[in-house]
C-alpha cells in the first residue's frame, strides 16, 4: 500500500501580505508597523497530529557572495497565536511568522523567542536564502531585499 503522506511536515508556500498592507506587530520586545511573509507548513498525515510543532531560522546566506550567518535560532512565532508551538492537525496547515519588513527601520526582521531588544537579520541589500527548520523539515526561502518602507 502506497503512503498518501510525508513522515516530515511540508512546507507548501511562502506568501507575503499583500502590497501596501500593514498591521502593527507587538510582543515581549516592543511593537513595530510591517508587513510580514507567512510561511505553510502542512501536516499530509491523514491519521496523526503534529504535536509542538516549533521551527527556528537555521542560517541566512548571501546568495551573491556566498556569506552565511545564524542571527537569531530561537524558536519563531506562529501566525495568530501567542505561543512558539503549534499544533498541526492531520491534512491541515499552520501558518509562520517567516520574516518582515518594519516601516522606518532598514533591513528585514524575525519574529522569535529571543528575550533581546529585535535587530534586523538582513540590513543590506541583495539576493538571500533564510533556511528556516519547522520541526523536520527544512526550507529555503528566497528574500530579495530592495528598500524599506
Amino acid at each position: 500500500m502506497k503512503k498518501n503522506y510525508s513522515r516530515n511536515l511540508v512546507v507548501d508556500r511562502l506568501q507575503p501580505m499583500p502590497p501596501g498592507q500593514l498591521v502593527t506587530f507587538a510582543d515581549h520586545t516592543g511593537a513595530s508597523t510591517q508587513t510580514t511573509c507567512r510561511l505553510f507548513i502542512q501536516n499530509r498525515r491523514n491519521d496523526r497530529a503534529a504535536f509542538n510543532t516549533v521551527a527556528i531560522l537555521h542560517s541566512v546566506r548571501n546568495k551573491q557572495t556566498g556569506q552565511q550567518s545564524r542571527p537569531d535560532t530561537a524558536y519563531l512565532k506562529w501566525a495568530g497565536q501567542m505561543g512558539f508551538q503549534k499544533t498541526i492537525f492531520p491534512n491541515d496547515e499552520a501558518e509562520l511568522d517567516a520574516f518582515s519588513i518594519r516601516v522606518g527601520q532598514p533591513g528585514v526582521f524575525i519574529h522569535s523567542a529571543a528575550d533581546v531588544p529585535r535587530k534586523s537579520i538582513i540590513a543590506d541589500v541583495g539576493v538571500y536564502e533564510l533556511n528556516e527548520q519547522p520541526t523536520c523539515c527544512l526550507r529555503t526561502c528566497a528574500c530579495v531585499i530592495c528598500e524599506s518602507y
